[in-house]
């Protein structure tokens, strides 16, 4: 089986290496934590000319990774003290690719990291997005947040973000959002496949299709120290499209709703007309019959004294 973390790296990819390695300037100062076996920091050094040092803590990726490293350091980036790792050491660029999500408290290394910047430097972070609709349909279908040994609910895997979610972190660490983008994969070609969004009902499927971020696997963003007041474009400008479709939606369901309304007051109409008409009907009857019956008594009335007359004659 191969491992997890081996991938070559080529910016012809669309993967998240792919678009990290894509924000990297050639000939710069590069720290890679979380190297693995050493795929994005080779590329880094053959192709863009890149100084590059990394922090892994598995001690089986070391020798395969150090080839491509100016230093390699074994550590545990939750309990290490990253300044006396990193001395007085200042990168163009700090590349966090899927690394946020195994640590309790990101926070603290990304704060932590800033002091390690170069005067124009930047944080580069590729991170799951928990709201993609294979692991919001099978939390709806199954019941379950099923850990798996890869992918976005991988069992090593303490913390989750959604876009929301990760913006406001890095809004609240004073971070300014310089670069934001996803990487999208279909829902068949994901772990949890197409058949689990099949199940859902049909308006609640549409609706989790729809969703922003549905298809979302990952988010890669660029952050460094800064203003943070133009973060909250990178979740504005997505949700008044998502708004607009559920405002549109809504003024459909409402436009059908309006039309069977009145399409039931035109038939109660042309119904209350039609009863009119047999009450009018049935009224101008009885009236008919009232008119008749008062002849008839009349009728009766003179026949009773013709009778009475006739009566007494023959007394």
């Amino acid at each position: 089986m191969a491992d997890k973390y081996e991938h070559e790296v080529s910016l012809a990819g669309n993967d998240s290496y792919a678009k990290i390695a894509a924000l990297v300037p050639a000939n710069t100062l590069v720290l890679d934590l979380g190297t693995g076996p050493g795929g994005l920091g080779k590329h880094l050094k053959q192709n863009l000319h890149c100084t590059v040092d990394g922090v892994e803590l598995c001690k089986e990726y070391l020798d395969e990774a150090a080839p491509f490293y100016r230093n390699l350091w074994q550590a545990n980036l939750e309990t290490a003290d990253i300044h006396e790792l990193l001395g007085n050491t200042k990168y163009d660029r700090i590349i966090c690719a899927d690394i946020l999500e195994h640590l309790r408290n990101p926070e603290e290394l990304l704060t932590n990291l800033v002091s390690h910047l170069s005067d124009s430097g930047k944080i580069l972070i590729s991170i799951p997005n928990v709201s993609y609709a294979g692991v919001l349909s099978e939390i709806i279908v199954k019941g379950d947040f099923l850990y798996r040994d890869n992918g976005i609910l991988d069992r090593t895997h303490v913390r989750f973000f959604t876009r929301k979610s990760l913006i406001n972190m890095l809004t609240e660490l004073n971070m300014t959002i310089s670069h934001f983008d996803t990487i999208e994969i279909d829902f068949d070609s994901s772990e949890f496949g197409f058949n689990i969004l099949k199940a859902l009902p049909s308006e609640l499927f549409h609706a989790l299709a729809e969703h922003q971020d549905s298809r979302t696997y990952q988010f890669i963003v660029e952050v460094s120290p800064g203003d943070t007041s133009t973060n909250s474009k990178y979740i504005i400008e997505r949700e008044i499209d998502w708004s607009k479709g559920l405002l549109g939606n809504y003024e459909q369901k409402l436009a059908l709703e309006i039309d069977k309304y009145e399409r039931a007051e035109l038939k109660w109409k042309h119904e209350r007309e039609h009863l009119n008409a047999i009450i009018s009907e049935q009224q101008a009857e009885i009236e008919r019959r009232g008119s008749e019956l008062d002849k008839k008594r009349e009728q009766l009335a003179g026949l009773k004294g013709e009778l009475e007359v006739a009566l007494k004659e023959h007394k």
